[in-house]
């Protein structure tokens, strides 16, 4: 799966994610992820397209990453919840509010995280749950094995995958995960991941989705690097724990 705005990321130039992430990994459904939630939107108010994915903050509320809300109108974006697929079933919900942390922007894609208050509230199943965040001092290390999932694209350069994927990664070295991209880009509170298998990883329309460290969520996908799936640039995810008092603040 690639999730993450994958950054066509060459040699030394890092720019903002795509509003569009994926995952190249194997076919999965909605009750192995209840908190997982895709993000549509549309130019015509026809055709909709999944942009994005996120996760159940409470009946209320998703978390994504701030990228992913772009300039469209609230009644030009959605979510569906409790569906393994990204354009039928499940629940649709508009928007009526959107939170995007007030570092956002400031340096890179720092702080690319946002929560997204729905109209109407949701009705917990067993495929529509709240998910579980990690804490202030939730420890994640580095070769750390963690899951992601998501509808992006289901190979480089291809068309979206309609029903939910997932694939394993493993948590890079943050130090390491720095020398890899130029600039800056990857600042401290982000998480980094490469995939098991090379060229299943995250990539576009992914963005927003959540990693998973034994169930419990410890990023939301923010950017990426060159080819989706590469077993050199890794995934870089904002890092829940980082941020978990804003999030609780704004849910």
């Amino acid at each position: 799966m690639t999730a993450i705005s994958f950054l066509v990321l060459c040699a030394a130039v890092v720019s903002a994610a795509s509003a569009t992430a994926r995952i190249a990994g194997p076919l999965t459904t909605i009750d192995k992820y209840p908190t997982m939630v895709s993000i549509s939107n549309t130019e015509n108010l026809i055709y909709w397209q999944q942009s994005c994915g996120s996760s159940i903050l409470n009946n209320r509320a998703v978390l994504t990453a701030a990228h992913c809300t772009g300039s469209f109108a609230y009644e030009r974006q959605r979510v569906r919840v409790g569906s393994s697929f990204a354009q039928s079933g499940g629940t649709v919900y508009g928007i009526r509010r959107v939170i995007i942390h007030p570092n956002y922007g400031s340096f890179m894609l720092d702080s690319d995280i946002a929560i997204l208050h729905i109209n109407g509230f949701i009705t917990y199943s067993n495929v529509a749950q709240p998910g579980r965040f990690a804490g202030t001092n939730y420890p994640v290390a580095a070769d750390d094995a963690v899951w992601a999932a998501g509808w992006g694209v289901y190979y480089h350069g291809s068309f979206l995958s309609e029903q939910l994927r997932h694939t394993q990664l493993w948590i890079l070295d943050h130090d390491v995960c720095k020398t890899r991209y130029i600039g800056g880009a990857v600042t401290e509170g982000m998480v980094c991941a490469l995939p098991r298998e090379a060229g299943f990883g995250q990539c576009s329309a992914d963005s927003g989705g959540p990693i998973f460290h034994n169930g419990v969520i410890v990023g939301v996908l923010s950017f990426g690097g060159g080819v989706c799936g590469s077993d050199f640039f890794p995934s870089v995810s904002i890092g829940v724990s980082r941020y978990i008092s804003w999030i609780q603040e704004n849910a």
